[in-house]
């Protein structure tokens, strides 16, 4: 997987392009932890973006499974959160507001919500970081999940 900030027509975005859905839950799940450590100016926007197509990704695999990578992202995502609080303001709500407006993953966002976001809530004075440079976010899925949709 790769971010990377990027320029189109005069447009910055900020492009995640995610893992292969094939790759191993543990494997794409450390991944978002590590991102998250990496880009502390815009990791929640990418975690919690990660966390949305691991969620999709999940509803194809054995329920007990699933209910694992949920717990095991939605735990990293909230310890990154939490040793990260002190970084620049970007409110979680306007995270949440714009991630549901991304066609790509409607009411899938909900879900992940409440294995993510409820507990960042209950963490007081946690905060997250914009887009640089005024940058607008755009998430790629992957390959595979398109296949699937179709």
């Amino acid at each position: 997987g790769s971010m990377a900030l990027e320029e189109k027509d005069g447009v910055k975005a900020v492009v995640l392009r995610c893992l292969p859905l094939s790759a191993p839950p543990k494997c794409m799940a450390l991944w978002v932890a590590r991102l998250a450590q990496a880009n502390v100016h815009f990791f929640a926007m990418t975690a919690i973006a990660c966390a949305a197509m691991l969620r999709l990704w999940a509803f194809q695999q054995r329920r007990q499974e699933r209910r694992r990578l949920c717990e095991f992202v939605a735990g990293e995502v909230v310890r990154s959160l939490e040793s990260l609080a002190e970084k620049p303001p970007y409110p979680v709500d306007t995270v949440k507001s714009e991630l549901q407006e991304d066609p790509r993953y409607g009411d899938q966002i909900g879900l992940i919500w409440k294995d993510v976001v409820k507990q960042v809530e209950t963490s007081p004075g946690i905060v997250v970081g914009a887009a640089p440079e005024g940058a607008t976010w755009r998430w790629e899925m992957p390959l595979e999940l398109t296949k699937t949709e179709e």
